[in-house]
């Protein structure tokens, strides 16, 4: 699972995707699965008669049932700063942690909101483009 899985979702190539990328934004909450019931919920990857006969390794939801949740948009956000070829925890990680940083409010020793401080920690030696300097 690569960074790249990421990018041929956004560009709707969902046809290299393994399902195992949509499973792992499902239970990390970046997509949502449209058809999940309380029926179900511990095995809505599998369609299969008899509970007994799952395979763990063979999943056969349809990627037109996955919608992205709002978390999916800081996705969208991180993916310049992240290489193609970077496992994809790296950038879910990031996010989860961006996204617990924005209810913690401000630091009291620093005096700085602990989103910035977080975003800084992750991304502040990985600009991609060069900036011109200005003298004025």
């Amino acid at each position: 699972m690569k960074v790249i899985d990421l990018e041929n979702i956004i560009a709707g190539k969902f046809g290299v995707v393994h399902k195992s990328v949509g499973v792992l934004l499902h239970d990390s909450g970046f997509m949502r699965y449209k058809k999940l019931t309380a029926e179900n919920y511990n095995y809505w990857w599998y369609e299969v008669s008899d509970k007994s006969k799952m395979n763990k390794r063979n999943f056969t939801y349809e990627w037109s049932d996955m919608e992205q949740t709002r978390k999916f948009h800081l996705l969208k956000v991180l993916l310049p700063l992240h290489s193609i070829n970077e496992n994809i925890h790296t950038i879910l990680n990031n996010a989860l942690n961006l996204i617990s940083a924005l209810h913690d409010g401000t630091n009291i020793n620093s005096g700085q909101y602990c989103f910035k401080e977080v975003f800084d920690m992750y991304y502040s030696g990985r600009n991609k483009e060069n900036k011109q300097l200005t003298l004025f």
